[in-house]
């Protein structure tokens, strides 16, 4: 094989590893957009979660509390 050919199929491999660099980073780019996005959901059904809890105890916890206290 000649040099030309040579050094033809060493630049046709760095080109290959070069896309294959270049997809791998678009798909950790990809995924670390949608575990964000994942993320900041999660946090939302968190807070709504805590939200309807403090509202639950306020609802049903705090008037029993005062039933109890109004008894003794």
């Amino acid at each position: 094989m000649g040099p030309k050919r040579a050094k033809l199929e060493e630049l046709s491999d760095s080109s290959d590893c070069s896309k294959s660099n270049s997809n791998e980073e678009v798909m950790e780019e990809d995924n670390r957009y949608f575990l964000k996005s994942i993320d900041d959901k999660l946090s939302l059904i968190l807070t709504a979660i805590n939200d309807l809890s403090a509202a639950i105890a306020k609802i049903i916890i705090l008037p029993l509390g005062k039933m109890t206290l109004s008894l003794t």
